[in-house]
């Protein structure tokens, strides 16, 4: 059987053993102790000011806020009239306070405002087209963000007042068995026509009547047509009357 040489362990030997274990045991013995120290750290002063830490954070990583890309709300014109002979008017609404107003006609923007701190705003004497003109608004808020644009109002420019012809008497002098008489006539546009104060019916092709009563001997009338766009029309019709048996 070989023999094998088998060396003794010395008293150098032994001490440079325990020199590493020692070591190893310090180190982590210092690296507890860090730990513990960390956690004291953070318990006693981050802890107890971790709102303080978050509102730096906050200042440091700004957000832009949800709300700043909201539109603002729908503006609404109001009392516009769908026929003028006005050559200027003026325009009013309602918009969010603080937007600016821009107002387009036929869709080409002509001039802008700020709506006020009670939330209106006006645009005063302004001119409009020919025939037809069509308006509406849109507002826009300090970010750019323009809002939905309000109703289009359609306006109507005329100042021709309507024409009023007389069908029936064809006469000053009327001879009739009976008091009860109808006054008739027609005119050349849309319009509200009276006698004495008194409406009469107009039909869809212009045709009006309206049924009074005469007085023996003369008898005077005003008959007046008004429009959509406030044009009048005024016309005096004179009837002599007399009653047949």
């Amino acid at each position: 059987m070989p023999y094998y040489y088998k060396p003794k362990k010395t008293a150098k030997t032994r001490t440079s053993a325990n020199k590493k274990l020692y070591n190893k045991l310090f180190k982590s013995l210092g690296l507890s102790a860090g730990i513990i120290l960390f956690m004291y750290f953070w318990l006693v002063t981050v802890i107890p000011n971790i709102n303080i830490v978050w509102d730096i954070f906050k200042h440091d990583t700004p957000q832009q806020s949800n709300l700043t890309t909201i539109p603002p709300s729908k503006p609404i014109l109001m009392d516009l009239p769908t026929a003028t002979n006005k050559e200027r008017i003026d325009i009013r609404g309602t918009a969010k306070a603080g937007t600016t107003v821009k107002l387009y006609m036929n869709t080409r923007e002509i001039q802008k405002t700020l709506a006020d701190n009670d939330a209106t705003f006006t645009f005063n004497s302004i001119p409009l087209q020919k025939d037809n003109t069509e308006i509406y608004v849109v507002s826009v808020n300090d970010e750019g963000i323009a809002s939905e644009q309000s109703e289009t109002h359609k306006i109507v420019f005329d100042n021709k007042p309507p024409e009023i012809t007389i069908t029936k008497p064809t006469s000053q002098s009327v001879e009739e068995p009976i008091n009860a008489y109808r006054i008739e006539g027609n005119v050349n546009e849309n319009a509200t026509v009276t006698v004495n104060g008194k409406t009469a019916q107009t039909l869809y092709d212009g045709e009006f009547g309206i049924t009074i009563n005469l007085n023996e001997g003369g008898n005077s009338f005003k008959i007046e047509a008004v429009d959509s766009a406030d044009n009048k029309t005024t016309k005096d019709l004179y009837i002599n009357f007399s009653k047949t048996d």
